[in-house]
């Protein structure tokens, strides 16, 4: 209605009486008294109840922010144990089952009359614990690609969301074209936190994942990439049997080709990029372009996108070949 003095009146008597744990309402209150202190031209008041409604915000925000951070951590911690007792349990039902093999083979040579009941006894045991042992060996494994995925998602996602934690709290720069620069940044670096998770969401949630998969996921993520250069892509997939993937592999070398393609379209300065997927006995990827190649000698002891490759290949223990010439373009092979 425009009644600034009594709106002004009323939201000053309730900034007195409401209570500090009324987050909403107090951001509210000097959002309103920030707004009728401009419409009546008394820009100093103005800005300190813009400056109280700022601080106010970013306080909450840091502490939700917190207590998000500190639940994440508490999940994590009592997975990760109950998944190592679990693993102990089983493994000391195997040592049990052991022991009690051994006690049968001995009361085997005692009693001859129950020699046909023991060997079907001790028989269907073995087979138990085989059962067991592979059974322990599944879980291992499982956990084994757990942690796997976990150190991937805390080594990337965790290292930029630090990265923008960081950057939130610093003291805000006055020269504009420094806070455009930083926010850039910021949302460059989001973006990527969102396209590392929904890849690893990707690998996560796939019911069945086979090398077709993989190959459509690589032909979206290049044409996305390529989509405004002049590069001509081109896919060759040769796969009569399609195999099944276990996610944290499949993550895995999808990083690889992904690491690939990215210098290609940072680097390489290619006119052409060939990508060949194929299975015979084994999986096969070759990221093939026609750009300004390198020196495999000297960059690879330099490069640490290089030495990321070889170690997700040693992962997958798989065989990874750098075929570079200067000025003729690379050629990088992965066989699993």
């Amino acid at each position: 209605l425009r009644r600034l003095k009594d709106a002004e009146t009323l939201a000053l008597e309730n900034l007195k009486v409401v209570n500090e744990s009324n987050k909403s309402e107090l951001l509210n209150l000097n959002k309103q008294l920030n707004s009728i202190y401009a419409l009546t031209n008394r820009g100093e008041l103005a800005i300190k109840h813009l400056q109280d409604y700022s601080d106010l915000k970013d306080k909450y925000f840091d502490e939700s922010s917190n207590l998000a951070l500190a639940n994440s951590e508490k999940k994590y911690q009592t997975e990760k144990k109950e998944a190592e007792n679990k693993l102990l349990l089983q493994e000391n039902n195997i040592k049990t089952l052991e022991n009690a093999k051994n006690k049968q083979t001995i009361f085997l040579l005692v009693g001859g009359i129950l020699l046909a009941t023991i060997i079907v006894f001790w028989q269907f045991s073995l087979a138990r614990i085989k059962k067991q042992k592979r059974a322990l060996e599944t879980e291992k494994k499982l956990q084994h690609d757990r942690e796997r995925i976990s150190r991937d998602l805390h080594d990337n996602v965790g290292g930029q969301l630090s990265y923008v934690m960081f950057s939130l709290e610093a003291d805000e720069s006055s020269d504009k074209t420094k806070r455009q620069e930083k926010a850039q940044n910021l949302a460059t670096t989001l973006r990527t936190v969102t396209n590392t998770l929904r890849e690893t969401i990707w690998a996560l949630n796939q019911d069945k994942l086979t090398l077709s998969n993989l190959s459509d996921k690589l032909k979206v993520y290049t044409r996305t990439i390529f989509s405004y250069s002049d590069t001509k892509i081109k896919f060759n997939e040769t796969i009569p049997i399609d195999p099944e993937l276990n996610p944290a592999d499949a993550l895995n070398l999808f990083r690889i080709c992904q690491e690939c393609i990215n210098n290609v379209f940072k680097h390489a300065k290619a006119s052409e990029l060939i990508i060949t997927i194929s299975k015979t006995d084994k999986i096969m990827i070759g990221i093939e372009d026609n750009g300004i190649g390198f020196n495999t000698a000297v960059t690879a002891n330099e490069s640490y996108g290089l030495e990321n490759l070889k170690l997700r290949a040693k992962e997958l223990n798989a065989d990874l070949a750098i075929d570079s010439k200067v000025e003729k373009g690379t050629r990088i092979t992965v066989i699993v």
